[in-house]
Formats: C-alpha cells, sequence, structure tokens
C-alpha cells in the first residue's frame, strides 16, 4: 500500500502538466579525469528551471565535486554510467547541517528542501579509499547522498560504491523510494549503507554489504521529528556491525517500523578483516557472528581458511 501511494504520488509531481524536453550535460569530459561539476550543476539547474525532467548521462565516467539536486528533476544514467567522486577535498563546500556528526557536513551529491527528485540507473562511485581514516582531515570525509528536508526522493537501479563517509543519509524527507539498490559500502570507517531520519520511507530488494551498519534508523537532529512509517523489504544485508539499527541517536521517537522478509549475512572477509583493523570487533554481535562460520573460520587458522567461510553476492 505505501508502496502504491509513493509511486502514485511520485510518478505525478514529477510528470504531470508539461515538462522540459530531456537535458544532456553540455560539454561533458569522459574518462574519470576532467572534473565535470560545472556541467553537471549547469544541467541540473537549466532542467529544473524550464519545468523539470530528465538530465541524461550517456554511457562513461565523469569526474566531479559536490553538485545539487534541484526540484523536480531526475538524473537518468545508463548502465554503463559511472558518477565518479572526487578524491579533492578542496571539490566538497561544507554543509550547515547542525549534528552530531558537526565534523562530517560533507557531500558528493546535495539536495536541501527540494521535491520530486530521484536518480535512476547506472553508478555512484565515491573514492573513499583515497581519504585518510584518521586525523584531522579525515573528519572531511564526504558521503555519497544527503538530502535535507525533500519531499519526494527516489533511488531507483542503481549501484552505490566507495563512499568515504555514510553512503546516503535522508535527513527529515517525507516520502523515499529506495528501490533496486545495490550498495557496497567498504572503503573506510563509518561506512554506512543507510541511514535514515525521514518519514514514509520504503526501502525494497536491496543489497548492501556494509563495514558499519547496513541500514539504521536515526533521530540525533532535531528532537521534534518522529522517524515513521518506514518498510523495510526483500533486502539482502551484510554487516561488520548491525543489519538493521534503530537509534544511534535517539531524540525523538521512532514510529511503524517494519522489516520483513530480508536476509542477513556476515560481510566478506576482506572487508572483516579490514573491520578487526579499526578495532570494531569490540562489538558482541559481529564476533558472535565470526564464530558461527565453519571450523576453519572459528579456529582462524588463516586468512585463507577464514576466506571459505564467507559469503555474499554483489552485482555491478
Amino acid at each position: 500500500m505505501l508502496e502504491k501511494f509513493f509511486t502514485a504520488l511520485f510518478a505525478l509531481a514529477l510528470f504531470a502538466g508539461a515538462r522540459a524536453a530531456n537535458v544532456e550535460p553540455q560539454n561533458l569530459k569522459e574518462g574519470g579525469e576532467a572534473s565535470n561539476t560545472a556541467a553537471i550543476q549547469e544541467a541540473i539547474d537549466r532542467c529544473s528551471a524550464s519545468g523539470g525532467g530528465d538530465v541524461v548521462f550517456p554511457s562513461g565516467v565523469y569526474l566531479t565535486g559536490h553538485f545539487i539536486m534541484k526540484d523536480n528533476v531526475r538524473l537518468l544514467l545508463k548502465p554503463d554510467t559511472v558518477i565518479l567522486g572526487s578524491a579533492s577535498p578542496a571539490d566538497y563546500p561544507r554543509i550547515n547541517l547542525p549534528s552530531a556528526d558537526a565534523d562530517f557536513n560533507y557531500t558528493l551529491i546535495y539536495a536541501k528542501g527540494a521535491k520530486n527528485i530521484a536518480i535512476e540507473g547506472g553508478a555512484i562511485r565515491g573514492q573513499g579509499e583515497k581519504f585518510p581514516r584518521t586525523g584531522e582531515l579525515s573528519h572531511h570525509r564526504p558521503r555519497n547522498i544527503l538530502f535535507d528536508s525533500c519531499e519526494n526522493v527516489s533511488l531507483k537501479n542503481l549501484a552505490m560504491r566507495s563512499p568515504a563517509f555514510w553512503n546516503a543519509f535522508f535527513l527529515h524527507c517525507d516520502g523515499v523510494v529506495i528501490e533496486d539498490v545495490n550498495i557496497y559500502a567498504m572503503a573506510n570507517a563509518n561506512n554506512d549503507g543507510l541511514d535514515i531520519s525521514s518519514k514514509n520511507v520504503k526501502i525494497k530488494n536491496c543489497s548492501i554489504n556494509a563495514i558499519d551498519d547496513g541500514i539504521c534508523l536515526k533521530n540525533e537532529h532535531g528532537n521534534e521529528f518522529v522517524v515513521e512509517n518506514v518498510e523495510i523489504e526483500n533486502c539482502v544485508i551484510a554487516s561488520s556491525c548491525n543489519f538493521v539499527k534503530i537509534g544511534t541517536g535517539s531524540q525523538s521517537n521512532f514510529r511503524n517500523i517494519k522489516v520483513s522478509n530480508c536476509s542477513f549475512l556476515r560481510p566478506s572477509c576482506e572487508t572483516h578483516l579490514k573491520w578487526h583493523s579499526f578495532g570494531a570487533t569490540k562489538n558482541t554481535a559481529s564476533k558472535k557472528a565470526w564464530r558461527r562460520g565453519s571450523r576453519a573460520s572459528r579456529s582462524r587458522r588463516s586468512t585463507a581458511a577464514r576466506s571459505t567461510t564467507c559469503r555474499y553476492a554483489t552485482s555491478r
């Protein structure tokens, strides 16, 4: 029921009335070497100003820094299109986001108060492995996506890879659909798959492999907003920490949360061993999950032996 509501509402809001023709970013530089930030932002601005529609990307790898989504715009990526986040902290301006994580207010794709925005197809890949995990510069690690106070948001048929911090954070949004999204968040510390501080949220048919929390529902950015009407179904989630967690921050209430027909797995061995180096095996659940492996994994005879006990299938 909730899915039908979101689907109908988003389609009506995004495509009703006179729509602009599809917009293609001009002067894109393919290959992942030259920055396309200005070209992408110009296309989004132009599309939104003309009434909304699709910003269509051709096949290829397109390097970019921080850019902002606007009302009534869908980024439409071909299956082999990659939006590649810059590895330079200078390409990520600080965002005014009061929170418990005030030092991590940076993101690749951002929206504030936008309505009817979507990203479909292709892949978004940060270069989180190139950002330091410790020290002062580690506080400048960007998310792949941060949508703040938006309405009618959709991510579909999308691969998301290598965030430097949380992968995707939905803060105080109303109406979020995340469907057929494949997340591999293994590049750095604090790599959550999805962080949800929103209402009327549907997460369906997703696969998540995260070095930190798979899906984290939190409420630490204001004591009046209620995280409610969240459905998580038909997902496969692997995590070195928590598969689904409610309340890293719990300044307000959580209401009507449903998790159904999901599979919970250990992450890949490579990931688990990397997580060991962060000291995260102090987490009891993580250690117990590891001990539930085969005799070889329980004895920890060798890395090779442990690798035979870990399984997680991921595509793209």
